[in-house]
């Protein structure tokens, strides 16, 4: 299965807007046959207005039409407090079954692992990916620790090390330093589009702070598996 997109998928905070969440309406339900799901995540989050304009958007344009595929994901911990839960609560339905960590794990190797490409004619890799001082030839790494001072930035700088054996092209590493408690996926996104013409090898260091730990899984999510 494909990674799911941003265009199938609205991770909500505090200001998404109605507009936003109008937008995955209508992409769901002009969807040719209906073949992908949408999904609305965290919705408990979505201011009051937000959620009554929205609402009553899907109920205008989903009017005389079927088969549509909507998900809406909201946290049990605050539903008390959700108007959206509260609204589309004949809609319920019990959380199906999960599959295991290990599944999702492998689900997510099978698209962040790369594959070495080699030249037709010829033993030697063509390019040189970042990816290929991954133990795992992984384009994706996340190196954490319980506390500082146990060398995990020292574990990024021997990575890089050793893609500069391998390619003598840069920049080889970018740090992107990751902190405040309002940090979002799109203030991440606008850094990296400043290197969106490079096209060498580079390891991308997230440098996360923990003051942003609330809000990190909604920004690693969008980054990596949105790609948005």
């Amino acid at each position: 299965l494909p990674l799911p997109t941003h265009e199938e998928v609205l991770v909500c905070s505090d200001h998404t807007t109605a507009e936003e969440v109008i937008l995955l309406w209508k992409r769901a339900l002009g969807d040719p046959l209906y073949q992908r799901i949408f999904c609305l995540v965290n919705a408990e989050k979505l201011p009051y207005h937000s959620c009554e304009k929205a609402l009553f958007e899907l109920q205008q344009l989903s009017q005389r039409k079927r088969d549509y595929r909507i998900v809406i994901i909201c946290s049990n911990e605050d539903e008390d407090k959700s108007h959206i839960v509260s609204k589309l609560q004949a809609y319920r339905r019990p959380v199906p079954g999960i599959h295991s960590d290990r599944e999702f794990i492998n689900y997510l190797k099978t698209h962040f692992i790369q594959e070495c490409t080699e030249d037709s004619d010829s033993d030697t890799e063509t390019t040189t990916s970042a990816s290929s001082v991954d133990k795992e030839r992984s384009c994706v790494r996340v190196v954490t620790s319980e506390r500082a001072g146990m060398g995990k930035s020292l574990y990024i700088y021997r990575l890089t090390e050793d893609l500069m054996t391998k390619t003598s092209v840069g920049p080889h590493k970018v740090i992107i330093p990751i902190h405040g408690p309002k940090v979002t996926s799109d203030s991440v996104v606008n850094t990296l589009m400043n290197y969106c013409d490079n096209t060498n090898a580079t390891i991308f260091h997230l440098d996360i702070s923990p003051n942003v730990l609330r809000q990190l899984d909604s920004i690693l999510f969008c980054l990596l598996v949105l790609q948005a």
